[in-house]
Protein backbone atom coordinates (compact mmCIF):
# COMPACT_ATOMS: atom_id res chain seq x y z
CA UNK A 1 0.00 0.00 0.00
CA UNK A 2 2.78 2.43 0.90
CA UNK A 3 4.75 1.59 -2.24
CA UNK A 4 1.90 2.85 -4.43
CA UNK A 5 2.50 6.36 -3.11
CA UNK A 6 5.75 6.66 -5.05
CA UNK A 7 4.02 6.83 -8.42
CA UNK A 8 2.82 10.45 -8.25
CA UNK A 9 4.50 13.79 -8.93
CA UNK A 10 3.81 16.82 -6.76
CA UNK A 11 4.54 20.52 -7.25
CA UNK A 12 5.49 22.58 -4.21
CA UNK A 13 4.79 26.31 -4.45
CA UNK A 14 5.46 28.95 -1.82
CA UNK A 15 7.98 30.66 0.41
CA UNK A 16 11.21 28.64 0.50
CA UNK A 17 13.67 29.46 3.25
CA UNK A 18 16.56 28.31 5.39
CA UNK A 19 16.37 27.57 9.11
CA UNK A 20 19.77 28.03 10.76
CA UNK A 21 20.55 26.98 14.33
CA UNK A 22 23.50 28.23 16.37
CA UNK A 23 23.91 26.09 19.48
CA UNK A 24 26.22 26.55 22.41
CA UNK A 25 26.57 26.78 26.16
CA UNK A 26 25.88 29.69 28.49
CA UNK A 27 27.90 30.13 31.65
CA UNK A 28 28.07 33.90 32.08
CA UNK A 29 26.25 37.18 31.51
CA UNK A 30 27.62 39.82 29.17
CA UNK A 31 29.26 42.84 30.86
CA UNK A 32 27.86 44.99 28.05
CA UNK A 33 24.18 44.29 28.76
CA UNK A 34 22.10 41.93 30.94
CA UNK A 35 22.10 39.18 28.32
CA UNK A 36 23.62 35.68 28.22
CA UNK A 37 26.86 35.05 26.34
CA UNK A 38 26.60 31.94 24.14
CA UNK A 39 29.82 30.07 23.52
CA UNK A 40 29.18 28.68 20.05
CA UNK A 41 29.63 24.92 19.69
CA UNK A 42 27.65 23.96 16.60
CA UNK A 43 25.90 25.49 13.59
CA UNK A 44 23.51 23.58 11.37
CA UNK A 45 21.12 24.61 8.63
CA UNK A 46 17.98 22.87 7.39
CA UNK A 47 15.25 23.67 4.91
CA UNK A 48 12.20 25.64 6.01
CA UNK A 49 8.87 26.77 4.59
CA UNK A 50 8.00 25.41 1.16
CA UNK A 51 11.48 23.91 0.87
CA UNK A 52 10.76 21.74 3.90
CA UNK A 53 7.62 20.42 2.19
CA UNK A 54 9.83 19.50 -0.75
CA UNK A 55 12.27 17.76 1.54
CA UNK A 56 9.45 15.78 3.18
CA UNK A 57 8.27 14.50 -0.18
CA UNK A 58 11.64 14.04 -1.91
CA UNK A 59 13.27 12.21 1.00
CA UNK A 60 10.32 9.81 0.99
CA UNK A 61 10.91 9.18 -2.71
CA UNK A 62 8.45 11.47 -4.50
CA UNK A 63 9.42 13.37 -7.65
CA UNK A 64 8.84 17.04 -6.92
CA UNK A 65 9.22 20.43 -8.56
CA UNK A 66 9.65 23.42 -6.27
CA UNK A 67 8.34 26.75 -7.59
CA UNK A 68 9.77 29.47 -5.37
CA UNK A 69 11.28 32.95 -5.29
CA UNK A 70 14.87 33.38 -4.12
CA UNK A 71 16.73 36.58 -3.49
CA UNK A 72 20.00 38.19 -4.49
CA UNK A 73 23.22 36.18 -4.83
CA UNK A 74 24.52 35.32 -1.37
CA UNK A 75 25.74 32.41 0.71
CA UNK A 76 22.15 31.80 1.82
CA UNK A 77 20.91 31.70 -1.78
CA UNK A 78 23.68 29.31 -2.80
CA UNK A 79 23.02 27.04 0.16
CA UNK A 80 19.30 26.85 -0.57
CA UNK A 81 20.09 26.14 -4.23
CA UNK A 82 22.43 23.32 -3.21
CA UNK A 83 19.74 21.73 -1.04
CA UNK A 84 17.12 21.88 -3.80
CA UNK A 85 19.55 20.69 -6.47
CA UNK A 86 20.35 17.64 -4.36
CA UNK A 87 16.65 16.91 -3.83
CA UNK A 88 15.34 17.53 -7.34
CA UNK A 89 18.37 17.34 -9.64
CA UNK A 90 17.90 20.85 -11.04
CA UNK A 91 16.74 24.38 -10.20
CA UNK A 92 14.20 24.73 -13.02
CA UNK A 93 11.42 25.94 -10.73
CA UNK A 94 13.27 28.86 -9.17
CA UNK A 95 12.77 32.54 -9.94
CA UNK A 96 15.00 35.31 -8.60
CA UNK A 97 14.45 38.83 -7.33
CA UNK A 98 17.73 40.62 -6.70
CA UNK A 99 15.91 43.31 -4.75
CA UNK A 100 15.33 41.01 -1.78
CA UNK A 101 17.30 38.55 0.34
CA UNK A 102 16.68 34.82 0.39
CA UNK A 103 14.60 34.24 3.50
CA UNK A 104 16.67 32.91 6.39
CA UNK A 105 15.73 32.42 10.04
CA UNK A 106 18.64 32.12 12.46
CA UNK A 107 17.98 30.83 15.96
CA UNK A 108 20.50 31.11 18.79
CA UNK A 109 20.19 28.46 21.49
CA UNK A 110 22.08 28.36 24.76
CA UNK A 111 21.99 25.29 27.01
CA UNK A 112 19.20 23.94 24.84
CA UNK A 113 16.95 27.01 25.20
CA UNK A 114 16.22 29.41 22.36
CA UNK A 115 17.48 32.88 23.28
CA UNK A 116 16.78 34.91 20.15
CA UNK A 117 15.75 34.53 16.52
CA UNK A 118 17.13 36.74 13.76
CA UNK A 119 15.16 36.89 10.49
CA UNK A 120 16.51 38.06 7.14
CA UNK A 121 13.62 38.48 4.71
CA UNK A 122 11.43 40.77 2.63
CA UNK A 123 7.65 40.85 2.78
CA UNK A 124 7.27 43.06 -0.28
CA UNK A 125 4.95 41.76 -2.99
CA UNK A 126 6.67 39.85 -5.76
CA UNK A 127 7.34 42.06 -8.83
CA UNK A 128 4.93 41.47 -11.71
CA UNK A 129 7.71 40.30 -14.04
CA UNK A 130 8.70 37.53 -11.63
CA UNK A 131 5.06 36.72 -10.94
CA UNK A 132 4.45 35.99 -14.62
CA UNK A 133 7.55 33.78 -14.72
CA UNK A 134 6.27 31.88 -11.70
CA UNK A 135 2.86 31.34 -13.32
CA UNK A 136 4.55 29.92 -16.41
CA UNK A 137 6.66 27.56 -14.30
CA UNK A 138 3.57 26.51 -12.35
CA UNK A 139 1.73 25.76 -15.58
CA UNK A 140 4.61 23.72 -16.98
CA UNK A 141 5.17 21.72 -13.78
CA UNK A 142 1.47 21.16 -13.13
CA UNK A 143 0.89 19.67 -16.56
CA UNK A 144 2.88 16.59 -15.51
CA UNK A 145 1.89 16.45 -11.83
CA UNK A 146 -1.12 15.36 -9.80
CA UNK A 147 -1.09 18.03 -7.10
CA UNK A 148 0.36 21.32 -5.97
CA UNK A 149 1.00 22.07 -2.29
CA UNK A 150 0.96 25.75 -1.41
CA UNK A 151 3.10 26.71 1.59
CA UNK A 152 2.27 30.34 2.42
CA UNK A 153 4.48 32.09 4.96
CA UNK A 154 3.34 35.63 4.07
CA UNK A 155 6.61 36.70 2.40
CA UNK A 156 4.96 38.37 -0.60
CA UNK A 157 4.96 35.49 -3.09
CA UNK A 158 1.46 34.12 -2.46
CA UNK A 159 -1.09 36.81 -3.30
CA UNK A 160 -4.64 37.14 -4.61
CA UNK A 161 -3.59 36.86 -8.25
CA UNK A 162 -1.63 33.68 -7.55
CA UNK A 163 -4.58 32.30 -5.57
CA UNK A 164 -6.89 32.99 -8.53
CA UNK A 165 -4.47 31.19 -10.85
CA UNK A 166 -4.22 28.20 -8.52
CA UNK A 167 -8.01 28.07 -8.40
CA UNK A 168 -8.01 27.81 -12.20
CA UNK A 169 -5.58 24.90 -12.00
CA UNK A 170 -7.89 23.22 -9.49
CA UNK A 171 -10.83 23.63 -11.85
CA UNK A 172 -8.74 21.92 -14.53
CA UNK A 173 -8.30 18.86 -12.31
CA UNK A 174 -5.11 19.52 -10.35
CA UNK A 175 -5.39 18.77 -6.61
CA UNK A 176 -4.59 22.07 -4.88
CA UNK A 177 -3.70 21.85 -1.18
CA UNK A 178 -3.08 25.02 0.82
CA UNK A 179 -1.36 25.62 4.13
CA UNK A 180 -2.58 29.20 4.81
CA UNK A 181 -0.93 31.93 6.86
CA UNK A 182 -2.92 34.09 9.32
CA UNK A 183 -1.03 37.25 8.28
CA UNK A 184 -2.02 36.80 4.65
CA UNK A 185 -5.85 36.66 4.53
CA UNK A 186 -6.40 35.33 1.01
CA UNK A 187 -9.68 33.95 -0.29
CA UNK A 188 -8.95 30.28 -1.01
CA UNK A 189 -12.47 29.53 -2.18
CA UNK A 190 -12.64 26.55 -4.51
CA UNK A 191 -9.32 24.86 -3.76
CA UNK A 192 -9.35 21.17 -2.84
CA UNK A 193 -7.76 21.17 0.60
CA UNK A 194 -7.20 23.79 3.27
CA UNK A 195 -4.99 22.83 6.23
CA UNK A 196 -4.98 25.46 8.98
CA UNK A 197 -3.99 24.82 12.57
CA UNK A 198 -6.42 25.56 15.40
CA UNK A 199 -5.22 29.13 15.92
CA UNK A 200 -5.57 29.83 12.21
CA UNK A 201 -9.07 28.35 12.24
CA UNK A 202 -9.96 30.77 15.04
CA UNK A 203 -8.70 33.70 12.97
CA UNK A 204 -10.50 32.54 9.84
CA UNK A 205 -13.84 32.23 11.65
CA UNK A 206 -13.36 35.05 14.16
CA UNK A 207 -14.42 32.69 16.94
CA UNK A 208 -12.65 31.33 20.01
CA UNK A 209 -12.58 27.77 21.27
CA UNK A 210 -10.67 25.80 23.88
CA UNK A 211 -10.50 22.02 23.73
CA UNK A 212 -10.57 20.11 26.99
CA UNK A 213 -7.85 17.59 27.75
CA UNK A 214 -8.51 14.20 26.10
CA UNK A 215 -11.64 15.60 24.43
CA UNK A 216 -12.75 14.04 21.15
CA UNK A 217 -12.87 17.08 18.81
CA UNK A 218 -15.66 15.54 16.74
CA UNK A 219 -17.84 15.60 19.86
CA UNK A 220 -17.32 19.34 20.25
CA UNK A 221 -20.22 20.93 18.36
CA UNK A 222 -18.60 24.36 18.31
CA UNK A 223 -15.42 23.10 16.65
CA UNK A 224 -17.33 20.99 14.14
CA UNK A 225 -19.55 23.98 13.39
CA UNK A 226 -16.53 26.20 12.78
CA UNK A 227 -15.02 23.65 10.43
CA UNK A 228 -18.24 23.10 8.50
CA UNK A 229 -18.64 26.86 8.17
CA UNK A 230 -15.17 27.17 6.59
CA UNK A 231 -15.75 24.11 4.41
CA UNK A 232 -19.07 25.38 3.04
CA UNK A 233 -18.16 29.06 2.75
CA UNK A 234 -15.01 28.28 0.79
CA UNK A 235 -16.53 25.45 -1.27
CA UNK A 236 -13.73 23.11 -0.23
CA UNK A 237 -13.63 19.39 -0.76
CA UNK A 238 -11.44 18.78 2.29
CA UNK A 239 -10.63 20.65 5.51
CA UNK A 240 -7.92 19.29 7.80
CA UNK A 241 -7.14 21.10 11.05
CA UNK A 242 -4.08 20.26 13.14
CA UNK A 243 -4.73 20.51 16.87
CA UNK A 244 -1.29 20.16 18.45
CA UNK A 245 -1.59 17.77 21.42
CA UNK A 246 -5.14 16.87 20.31
CA UNK A 247 -3.95 15.46 16.99
CA UNK A 248 -5.84 16.40 13.84
CA UNK A 249 -9.46 16.49 12.74
CA UNK A 250 -10.95 16.28 9.25
CA UNK A 251 -14.28 17.12 7.63
CA UNK A 252 -15.09 16.51 3.98
CA UNK A 253 -17.67 17.89 1.62
CA UNK A 254 -19.01 14.33 1.24
CA UNK A 255 -19.87 14.18 4.94
CA UNK A 256 -16.85 12.15 6.05
CA UNK A 257 -15.41 13.12 9.43
CA UNK A 258 -12.44 11.67 11.24
CA UNK A 259 -10.16 12.37 14.17
CA UNK A 260 -6.63 11.11 14.67
CA UNK A 261 -5.39 11.59 18.25
CA UNK A 262 -1.80 12.71 18.70
CA UNK A 263 0.55 9.81 19.18
CA UNK A 264 1.77 9.75 22.79
CA UNK A 265 5.55 9.68 22.70
CA UNK A 266 8.64 11.70 23.54
CA UNK A 267 8.53 14.95 21.56
CA UNK A 268 11.82 16.68 20.76
CA UNK A 269 10.74 19.36 18.26
CA UNK A 270 7.43 20.21 16.58
CA UNK A 271 9.08 22.50 13.98
CA UNK A 272 7.82 21.67 10.52
CA UNK A 273 5.29 19.07 11.64
CA UNK A 274 2.58 20.91 9.71
CA UNK A 275 4.66 20.57 6.54
CA UNK A 276 4.78 16.82 7.11
CA UNK A 277 1.02 16.64 7.63
CA UNK A 278 0.05 18.42 4.41
CA UNK A 279 2.72 16.49 2.45
CA UNK A 280 1.51 13.04 3.42
CA UNK A 281 -2.21 13.82 3.45
CA UNK A 282 -2.01 15.25 -0.08
CA UNK A 283 0.11 12.34 -1.26
CA UNK A 284 -2.42 9.84 0.04
CA UNK A 285 -5.42 11.67 -1.44
CA UNK A 286 -4.00 11.92 -4.97
CA UNK A 287 -3.31 8.19 -4.77
CA UNK A 288 -6.98 7.48 -4.15
CA UNK A 289 -6.77 6.70 -0.44
CA UNK A 290 -9.77 7.32 1.77
CA UNK A 291 -9.74 10.45 3.92
CA UNK A 292 -9.57 8.24 7.01
CA UNK A 293 -6.42 6.47 5.84
CA UNK A 294 -4.91 9.74 4.61
CA UNK A 295 -5.40 11.23 8.08
CA UNK A 296 -3.90 8.14 9.66
CA UNK A 297 -0.83 8.33 7.42
CA UNK A 298 -0.32 12.07 7.97
CA UNK A 299 -0.69 11.72 11.73
CA UNK A 300 1.71 8.79 11.82
CA UNK A 301 4.32 10.67 9.79
CA UNK A 302 4.01 13.76 11.97
CA UNK A 303 4.42 11.58 15.04
CA UNK A 304 7.71 10.28 13.67
CA UNK A 305 9.03 13.70 12.66
CA UNK A 306 8.52 15.36 16.05
CA UNK A 307 10.91 12.83 17.56
CA UNK A 308 13.71 14.54 15.62
CA UNK A 309 15.39 17.88 16.31
CA UNK A 310 14.63 20.78 13.98
CA UNK A 311 12.60 20.61 10.77
CA UNK A 312 13.02 17.01 9.68
CA UNK A 313 11.86 14.46 7.13
CA UNK A 314 11.40 10.71 6.79
CA UNK A 315 12.81 8.06 4.54
CA UNK A 316 10.56 5.56 2.80
CA UNK A 317 11.71 2.69 5.02
CA UNK A 318 10.79 4.60 8.20
CA UNK A 319 7.26 5.24 6.96
CA UNK A 320 6.74 1.73 5.65
CA UNK A 321 7.99 0.10 8.87
CA UNK A 322 5.83 2.31 11.09
CA UNK A 323 2.77 1.76 8.87
CA UNK A 324 3.19 -1.99 9.17
CA UNK A 325 3.62 -1.77 12.94
CA UNK A 326 0.56 0.42 13.34
CA UNK A 327 -1.55 -2.05 11.38
CA UNK A 328 -1.17 -4.70 14.09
Amino acid sequence: MISSLLEKRIVVFGDAMLDRYIRGRVDRVSPEAPIPVVMQEKINTVLGGAANVTRNLADFGIKTRTIALLGCPSEDTSELEDWLRNLEGNLNGLVYDEGRPTTTKMRVLGNGQQIVRVDRESREMVPLEQEELIKKKLADASSESEAVIVADYAKGLVNKRMADYLRELSEEGLFVAVDPHPNNPIDWKGVDLLKPNLNELKLITGRQIVLAEEENPLENPKLVGMMEEVLDKNELKHLLVTLSEHGMVYVGADGVRCWEPARVQEVFDVSGAGDTVISYFTLAMVNGWSAENACRLANMAAGLVVRKLGTASLKYEEVEDEWKRSAH
